[in-house]
């Protein structure tokens, strides 16, 4: 089942929209190959200016690709290399990616909810109207009228209920008219990609490398329910023999906490943190969990929120400060992670080495180089504001 969001702004000079797609069904019997072990939805998200471009792009690589009885929705089989080929030129496109990605096979141990069928349907209805509203809360969504699913027909009237549309105010968020049907077939698309991704049932060798495909188009990629078990790696999916399981678990939960704690604030720092977070969490899990993103890639994956943020606001604005609350970050030349190993708590070391060591050696030779001038009747360091600089200098000298 495919729906689309629309923002209702006249404000706004650029338009967003989105295009949303489920993946997924009731039931708890996972032996059955018809019940799925996740419920996704994902939502590709559009400047308005741009969705001309993108539909004809869209059709054409469907006519590329598809025969005419094949273009009602586009239906790759799930293990081929038709469908790598397809989301290369796919990912090409100027959209982004918004998913949340929930584990039946968890809920039941993570929740106090009866699994009856309405009640697991509301749950889902509070979880990702709670979800799509904080993400969007100037949105119209347009129901697809081609498909009749249970889900669906429970999500709007749910979302009717719980965000009334008003004839005042500046925000929106309710469903409205169909929009177009290639930019839904797109988000089918993806959707069904992501899915391949975590359906134990469909999962595949090349389902790595399919994410790995359109990780730039990620904006965020949540997993529910987040648990403790959620922080764990299998030693030999990283394929890293200098994998630490502890290190790895405790940098994720640092991580997840400074999420939890700031994902709400209205600060632009704040939020450009936590953005930063969910993009080395994501790349973390579903990507590489050895491999450094080069600053570049990060700075990028901003530009899809419209910030064009400077290689120096990244360093002391993003990750200082998340350092100086504690989060783990290793960093080295190639980049920025999550450290999963002891080395790369080192490269956060060794490169922090390179830096700081210098500078306190110039700092030194200059101190030095002023007092002799002064006949030591100047000290730069005696200023209340340099006593641990002071100290350092006393100490190791």
């Amino acid at each position: 089942m495919e729906f689309s969001l629309f923002p209702t702004s006249d404000s706004a000079t650029n338009k967003v929209c989105a295009f949303i797609d489920e993946k997924g069904n009731y039931g708890f019997d996972f032996n059955r190959e018809d019940v799925s072990t996740h419920f996704i939805i994902t939502a590709i998200v559009i400047e308005e200016k741009e969705i001309h471009t993108i539909k004809e792009n869209c059709e054409q690589i469907w006519k590329n690709y598809f025969s005419k009885e094949e273009m009602t929705l586009p239906n790759v089989p799930k293990n081929d290399g038709k469908r790598e080929k397809i989301l290369i030129n796919v990912a090409k496109l100027n959209f982004t990616i918004f998913s949340i990605i929930v584990d039946k096979r968890k809920f039941r141990e993570s929740s106090n909810i009866k699994l009856y069928k309405k009640t697991f349907f509301r749950f889902m209805n509070r979880l990702i109207g709670r979800e799509l509203h904080g993400a969007y809360p100037d949105l119209e969504l347009a129901k697809n009228e081609y498909e009749n699913k249970e889900f669906m027909n429970g999500f709007k009237k749910y979302i009717e209920e719980k965000y009334p549309l008003t004839l005042f105010g500046d925000q929106q968020f309710g469903f409205g008219g169909n929009k177009d049907r290639a930019l839904i077939q797109l988000a089918a698309f993806i959707g069904d990609t992501i899915s391949i991704s975590f359906e134990g049932q469909q999962k595949n060798k090349k389902s790595g490398n399919l994410l790995s495909i359109i990780k730039h188009k990620v904006t965020v990629m949540k997993e529910w329910p987040q648990s403790y078990e959620s922080y764990t790696f299998d030693v030999e999916k990283t394929k890293n023999p200098e994998f630490n399981e502890a290190i790895a678990q405790y940098s994720l939960k640092l991580e997840n906490d400074f999420i939890k704690n700031n994902v709400n604030s209205l600060k632009p720092e704040i939020q450009d943190q936590v953005r930063f977070l969910k993009f080395l969490e994501f790349y973390m899990k579903y990507i590489s969990a050895n491999k450094y993103i080069s600053t570049n890639e990060i700075l990028s994956n901003f530009d899809a929120y419209g910030k064009n943020l400077t290689k120096h606001y990244l360093r002391t604005s993003i990750v200082a400060k998340i350092r100086d609350s504690g989060v783990l970050i290793a960093s080295s030349p190639y980049g920025y992670k999550l450290p999963v190993s002891e080395k790369e708590i080192y490269d956060f070391v060794n490169h922090s080495a390179t830096i700081v060591m210098p500078m306190l050696m110039r700092l030194c030779l200059c101190r030095e180089a002023v007092k002799k001038a002064t006949h030591s009747q100047l000290d730069i360091l005696d200023k209340s504001e340099y006593k641990d600089l002071k100290r350092y200098f006393e100490v190791n000298q």
